[in-house]
């Protein structure tokens, strides 16, 4: 079975999928990390240096491999949830768990991250 996280920015689709992946013994994968991995630069990069085009067509790839896993809790980008091939692919073998918190709360952990989240990734 698979478990995917998504919601918008600063919901916590991370920290949950830590979280959740160690109680259940379940790998997690992080898609923006992946992102990042192989692309060798921050997503917020990736918006700015080669568009939102470049960046869902990459990550349409990521959520494609990775949503074949089984024992695996994904942690989306915000993002991921405009291609319903995306959402489609998450959902078979598994479920997809849409987070969300007050906007207060999202805010303040945007903030303190300094701005490093591009909008077009929410």
């Amino acid at each position: 079975m698979k478990i995917a996280l998504t919601g918008f920015m600063g919901t916590g689709k991370t920290s949950v999928g830590r979280e959740l992946s160690r109680r259940l013994g379940y790998k997690f994968v992080d898609t923006d990390t992946l992102i990042e991995e192989r692309e060798g630069t921050p997503v917020s990069l990736i918006f700015k240096e080669k568009g939102e085009d470049y960046f869902r067509a990459v990550e349409h790839s990521i959520v494609s491999e990775v949503s074949k896993m089984t024992d695996v809790v994904i942690a989306t980008g915000g993002g991921v949830i405009k291609s319903k091939e995306n959402v489609k692919n998450l959902q078979k073998g598994g479920i997809l768990i849409w987070l969300k918190t007050e906007p207060e709360i999202i805010l303040k952990r945007v903030m303190l991250e300094g701005g490093k989240r591009p909008l077009g990734a929410a």
